[in-house]
């Protein structure tokens, strides 16, 4: 796979935190789409996993 087969890439933050996004900054990686799951309500170890969670989140990424 080459990288313009990649497409877009997401990177996904569980709190404010943003540990993903300063890993990918710190790599030097700076082209990608960062969403934090803080945007959609999500507490890092409080909020359960359900599948409307996860299907809102994913139409979010489909639509970008």
């Amino acid at each position: 796979m080459q990288k313009n087969d990649i497409g877009k890439l997401i990177v996904i933050d569980g709190c404010p935190i943003n540990c993903a996004e300063k890993t990918m900054l710190d790599s030097g990686i700076g082209d990608y789409v960062h969403i934090n799951a803080t945007d959609f309500g999500i507490v890092k170890g409080k909020t359960p996993v359900t599948d409307d969670k996860v299907d809102e989140i994913m139409n979010y990424i489909r639509n970008l």
